[in-house]
């Protein structure tokens, strides 16, 4: 997955389902990052937990 950050495509989410090419070019491990994406999300629970990260850096 990538996020355009500049560009026409800026702000964009990029995700590339394809399989890794496994060629004589190409026989590294995958680059890409596996990640979880959320659909639903409790706003205020996540707003909170935040914002508890934020505040221990500042303490």
């Amino acid at each position: 997955m990538r996020v355009g950050l500049a560009g026409l495509g800026r702000g964009q989410t990029v995700v590339d389902r394809r399989p890794i090419a496994y060629d004589l070019q190409a026989r590294s491990a995958d680059p890409w990052q596996t990640l979880e994406v959320v659909l639903e999300l409790d706003v205020q629970q996540a707003a909170q937990a935040f914002t508890d990260v934020v505040d221990a850096y500042a303490a």
